[in-house]
C-alpha cells in the first residue's frame, strides 16, 4: 500500500514520538512518503543537533532507510508560517511526488498543511485518516513558537483547522476517550488507537554501574525523563525535594533531557537550595533511556494540570512502567483513564513530597507497583498492538476507496 503522511513532527530532527513509531512500523511493509515540519531550531547553543544521528543509532532503521521525507520549508521559518506557505504550494508538491497514485493519506497532527493535502487527495478520491494525539488548539495557544500577541489568534486558527480536518477525514484515530469526548467526536467515525511502548527495549536493567557514574550509588533517586517544555512543571519536584532534604539525606533528583527551559530549571534548583541534590544528565541516546530509568527508584510525570494537558497520554508513563518503576503523576484525565490506580497522584509539591515519602519508606509497595505496571503495559500498550490497529484502519479505509471506485 502507498501511504502519504503529513506530520507536525519533524521525523529527522526531533525526539522520539508516536509519529516516529507509526511511520517506522508502516515503512516495514508499505511504501511511505512523509511531508513534515522542519524543526530547524532543535539545536544546542553551540549549533549541534539535539537529536542527531547518534540519538537513535540503530533504532528506527526502517524510517531512516525507507521513508522519503520532505520538509514543509527551509530553515528559519516559524512553524505556523511553514504550514501556511506549504498549504499554498501543496498541489504542486503533491503533483511532483505522484500523490494521485497513493492509496491513503495519514494526517498526523498537522493543522493547515494537512487540511490542504487532504482536500487535494479527496479530489483524487483518496481517503484521509486523521491521527490525533494532542489537544492541538490548546497546544497552539501555549506554544513558544507562536508570538504572545498572536497566541489567541493561533488558538482560533488551530481550532478551525482541527474541526476542518476532522470533518474532511474519512476516519479519526485518537489516543484516549478523554480527548475524543472533549471535542464531541462520534464513535461511528473515530476509534481509540492508544500510545504504546517497545516492551523489549524498555525492560528492567541493572543500573548499578550507571548510578556509580552519576554519583548516586547510595541515594534514593527520584527521576524524570523527557522534554523541559512549557507543559512540564519541574518546580513542584524541586520544591518537594527541598521539603525532603533534611528528612532524607540521600534523596536525589535525576533529570534526563535538555530540550526547552533547561536554564530555568537550573535556576529553580538554586532558588530552592537543592543544586547539590539534582543531577542533570542531558540528552542521552534513545536506546540508553531504559538504563537511566532503571537507575531510578521513583519516576515522575510532572505535566501541567492545564487545559492542553488534561487529555495527555505521555509516552514516558508507559516507558517507566515497562521498566517496572513506580510512578507519581499529575492527576490529569488522560493518565487516570489509562492507568487508573496503578500509579500514585500528586497535585502540588506538598502532595508530591508525601507520595515520595511513602514510596521511600515502603520498598514492597515500590516493587508491587513496578511489577504490576510492567505486566499491565506489556499486555495492553505495546507499539506493536497500537501500530497494527492503526495499520488496520488505514487498510480498511483505503479498501473502502477501492470498492467505491470499482462501483
Amino acid at each position: 500500500m502507498r501511504i502519504l503522511v503529513t506530520s507536525i513532527i519533524d521525523l529527522r530532527k526531533t525526539t522520539h514520538s508516536r509519529t516516529h513509531e507509526i511511520v517506522n512500523y508502516l515503512a516495514k511493509r508499505h511504501d511511505v512518503t512523509a511531508l513534515c515540519l522542519n524543526a530547524w531550531w532543535m539545536t544546542r547553543p553551540d549549533g549541534s543537533l539535539l537529536y542527531g544521528d547518534d540519538y537513535y543509532k540503530q533504532y528506527f532503521t526502517d524510517l531512516k532507510e525507507k521513508v522519503k521525507v520532505i520538509h514543509f520549508a527551509k530553515s528559519g521559518v516559524r512553524p505556523f508560517l511553514q504550514e501556511i506557505s506549504f498549504a499554498r504550494r501543496a498541489g504542486d508538491v503533491l503533483d511532483t511526488i505522484g500523490a494521485h497514485e497513493m492509496d491513503v493519506h495519514l494526517n498526523c497532527g498537522t493543522h493547515i498543511s494537512g487540511y490542504a493535502v487532504g482536500r487535494k487527495m479527496k479530489q483524487w478520491g483518496i481517503p484521509t485518516v486523521f491521527d490525533v494525539y494532542d489537544d492541538l488548539p490548546e497546544r497552539a495557544r501555549m506554544s513558544p513558537q507562536v508570538p504572545g500577541p498572536l497566541k489567541y489568534l493561533g488558538w482560533l486558527v488551530a481550532l478551525w483547522a482541527y474541526r476542518k480536518n476532522m470533518g474532511l477525514a474519512d476516519r479519526v484515530t485518537v489516543i484516549t476517550e478523554a480527548l475524543r469526548g472533549a471535542y464531541g467526536w462520534g464513535k461511528n467515525k473515530s476509534q481509540i488507537v492508544p500510545n504504546g511502548v517497545d516492551a523489549e527495549l524498555f525492560a528492567p536493567q541493572r543500573g548499578a554501574s550507571l548510578r556509580e557514574r552519576l554519583g548516586v550509588s547510595d541515594d534514593f533517586v527520584i527521576g524524570y525523563v523527557g522534554l523541559l517544555r512549557e507543559w512540564v512543571e519541574l518546580e513542584p519536584p524541586l520544591k518537594a525535594l527541598a521539603h525532603l532534604k533534611l528528612e532524607f539525606a540521600n534523596a536525589k533528583l535525576l533529570i534526563v533531557g535538555e530540550e526547552g527551559a533547561l536554564q530555568e530549571v537550573k535556576d529553580l534548583a538554586v532558588k530552592y537550595a537543592v543544586t547539590d541534590r539534582v543531577v542533570f544528565a542531558g540528552t542521552v541516546p534513545y536506546t540508553q533511556v531504559p538504563e537511566y530509568i532503571s537507575a531510578m527508584d521513583v519516576c515522575l510525570i510532572p505535566i501541567a494540570n492545564s487545559a492542553d494537558c488534561q487529555h495527555a497520554f505521555p509516552l514516558k508513563l508507559l516507558e517507566y512502567m515497562a521498566c517496572e518503576k513506580p510512578v507519581i503523576s499529575t492527576p490529569v484525565a488522560g493518565v487516570k483513564e489509562v492507568v487508573a490506580d496503578r500509579v500514585l497522584y500528586a497535585s502540588n509539591s506538598e502532595e508530591l513530597a508525601e507520595r515520595i515519602r511513602k514510596l521511600y519508606r515502603d520498598e514492597d509497595l515500590r516493587r508491587r507497583l513496578g511489577t504490576a505496571g510492567r505486566r499491565f503495559v506489556a499486555q495492553k500498550y505495546t507499539w506493536k498492538l497500537a501500530c497494527r490497529l492503526l495499520e488496520d484502519t488505514l487498510v480498511e479505509t483505503a479498501g473502502h476507496r477501492s470498492q467505491s471506485r470499482d462501483v
